[in-house]
């Protein structure tokens, strides 16, 4: 574990200045790890120390301070104390009660998650009912979505930037109503579109023209091969239940943990969470879900943590996301080793086939040199091709920095047009560009 992993689960930029500033044991009266935790006890305001302990299976926080940011600065601190000073900490089998109590509630409630996802009753009658109740909903709001399309083509695109924006948040709400949360995202993503600045009406066109074929695709989904049923209803926003995905034939591999990203959207925490596996070269991505106030729950994988076990993949034409299945967690890692084989950026064209409506998938771009000309950002191939670098949720100097100005390997996801860079191996070893961002 290094400390630029550690400071990548910052919540922000003020809580790794507070968490360097409790960088000394001598602020720690106590200190200790086991096995599976780390724990300290560090001098606060008041007459009692705060209580701080690390999980390190899936490194969860928790302390007694009353702060409400996660990790907060006495757990960032802790862990970088850990990482880089273990000699100060005392070795133990037995963890103090506050620490062992807090592990095994942890232990039992995963447990009794898992049993009851198990053992709960089916009542095929009633699951059945709101089936056909949901289908009924959700080809409404399909033919109204239709409707809307084929005036749009009849009227033409050129009055739409100046719709309201009520105008949009209507239309997705109504896809809301019909059980389609999918498309209100598509709908959204249309008036952010013409928000943007410069010309994008090839890229609204071509996100209507995904969405007519959704349109004309739904009603005769059953003539398509299962997985591209089950692409059109994760399109829609229809996700298979855990449990269901736990039956799926497993994956078994060592997963290199390349990159973990949050995104916040109302109060709702998503973390996506990059895997690649070392024996079968395939990527993988693990979602999680939290209300802002639980951040806490979500598990936090460090770059280049190893899970060594077995994923089980969603259904799907290309499968990405997945579950954990049988596996645990080796923490011991911090070290990215440029993969020997993986999918190539070429194949997109192939994997777009398979689904047509498939946006970004993950890629490694080989040795290529990032290069800034006319304030865009592109990497370059030696025979002087290149392609484009999407530079709205990163900036482009780290990257250019990184590299040095030499050819590197960049992990991210690609669209056919462009890459969303996630990661970069550099002469000095592997970094996640969201990390870098947070800690410049």
């Amino acid at each position: 574990m290094n400390r630029e992993q550690i400071l990548a689960l910052a919540p922000d930029t003020a809580s790794v200045s507070a968490a360097k500033s409790l960088e000394n044991t001598k602020t720690w009266p106590t200190l200790g790890f086991s096995g599976r935790a780390v724990w300290g006890e560090c001098k606060g305001s008041g007459s009692n120390p705060y209580q701080t302990r690390i999980d390190l299976n899936g490194n969860a926080f928790k302390c007694s301070c009353p702060s409400r940011k996660f990790p907060c600065k006495h757990g960032l601190a802790l862990y970088l104390l850990y990482a880089e000073n273990t000699a100060g900490f005392s070795q133990s089998d037995t963890e103090p009660a506050w620490v062992s109590e807090w592990l095994d509630n942890r232990e039992n409630k995963a447990e009794t998650k898992k049993a009851a996802a198990k053992d709960k009753p089916v009542d095929a009658k009633a699951q059945a009912k709101r089936q056909q109740q949901r289908d009924t909903d959700m080809s409404r709001g399909i033919a109204e979505l239709a409707l809307w399309l084929e005036d749009l083509v009849r009227i033409g695109f050129s009055e739409l930037p100046a719709k309201p924006l009520r105008y949009w948040d209507d239309l997705a709400a109504r896809m809301v109503d019909a059980k389609l949360p999918g498309l209100a995202l598509r709908i959204k993503k249309l008036s952010a579109l013409l928000l943007q600045k410069g010309d994008n009406l090839s890229a609204l066109a071509e996100e209507i023209a995904r969405l007519h074929l959704l349109a004309q695709a739904y009603p005769q989904r059953g003539q398509l091969p299962f997985d591209s049923q089950a692409d059109l209803q994760q399109l829609l926003g229809v996700v298979l239940r855990e449990d269901e995905v736990l039956k799926t034939e497993p994956v078994t591999d060592t997963w290199v943990v390349l990159a973990s990203r949050d995104s916040e959207d109302n109060a709702l925490i998503t973390r996506e969470t990059w895997l690649l596996g070392q024996a079968s070269g395939r990527f993988a991505k693990l979602v999680q879900f939290a209300h802002a106030s639980q951040r806490q729950n979500l598990i936090a994988w460090l770059t280049g943590n190893r899970i060594d076990g077995a994923l089980h993949f969603y259904p799907s034409a290309n499968p990405l996301r997945a579950v954990l299945g049988e596996c645990r967690t080796d923490s011991a890692h911090d070290s990215v080793p440029v993969p020997s084989h993986y999918p190539s950026w070429q194949d997109y064209p192939h994997w777009k086939i398979r689904n047509p409506w498939l946006d970004r998938y993950p890629v490694i771009i080989p040795a290529a040199t990032p290069c800034y000309q006319n304030k865009r950002l592109y990497l370059r191939f030696d025979n002087g091709d290149a392609i484009a670098v999407d530079t709205r949720q990163m900036p482009p100097w780290p990257l250019l920095a990184l590299s040095g100005g030499l050819p590197v390997p960049v992990f991210g996801e690609w669209d056919g047009n462009s890459l969303q860079a996630l990661g970069v191996w550099h002469p000095d070893g592997y970094t996640t560009l969201f990390a870098r961002m947070g800690n410049l």
